[in-house]
């Protein structure tokens, strides 16, 4: 299943880690404090992550504590140019609301 979590690593910083795992637990390193986490999907061109749900092994996704450092969030360099965003859940007439972290965060590819 397409898993990701959000980390924080001590001489890295934050890095938004992603697999195909069963366990999101299996993507964490000893050091590493993890701020939640869930699962991911690709568009069907490719050019779109959207990034939604929560890691049974560490909860929910902590955006607001990521965003509140001002810090980057390191991300494989093979996502660069594509749209990164979070599914938050549906309007009152059940059309999907996303937010583009392309626009709310500092990415730095490696």
């Amino acid at each position: 299943m397409n898993k990701f979590i959000i980390i924080k690593d001590k001489e890295e910083g934050f890095i938004l880690r992603y697999a195909n795992t069963d366990y999101h637990k299996n993507m964490v390193y000893k050091g590493e404090d993890v701020f939640g986490g869930g699962m991911f999907d690709f568009s069907d061109d490719g050019l779109t992550m959207t990034l939604y749900g929560k890691s049974d092994d560490f909860g929910s996704p902590r955006w607001y504590d990521v965003k509140k450092t001002k810090e980057k969030i390191h991300i494989d360099e093979e996502l660069d140019g594509i749209t990164i965003r979070w599914f938050s859940g549906y309007d009152d007439d059940w059309n999907p609301i996303y937010l583009d972290f392309t626009d709310m965060f500092v990415f730095d590819y490696f």
